[in-house]
């Protein structure tokens, strides 16, 4: 699988099975678009990679998130 719209096909469809999981994900599907999405893989070699990339951001937006909720409460 080296054609970048392949991964994020598949990286869209990961972020959509794990929307209920937290903010971060729900960035992915709501916020992204074509652009955002490329340049996310952009800098990536290999799937894994990108893989790796979307999860650690998705548990970076979310525990962000989930800060900010805990400081307003």
């Amino acid at each position: 699988m080296n054609n970048k719209q392949d991964w994020i096909a598949r990286l869209k469809a990961i972020a959509s099975e794990n929307y209920e999981q937290g903010y971060g994900w729900q960035v992915f599907i709501e916020c992204y678009g074509q652009s955002e999405w490329l340049n996310l893989v952009a800098g990536c070699e290999t799937y894994q990679e990108a893989l790796e990339t979307m999860t650690s951001a998705a548990e970076t937006m979310t525990s962000q998130c989930n800060d900010a909720r805990a400081e307003i409460f």
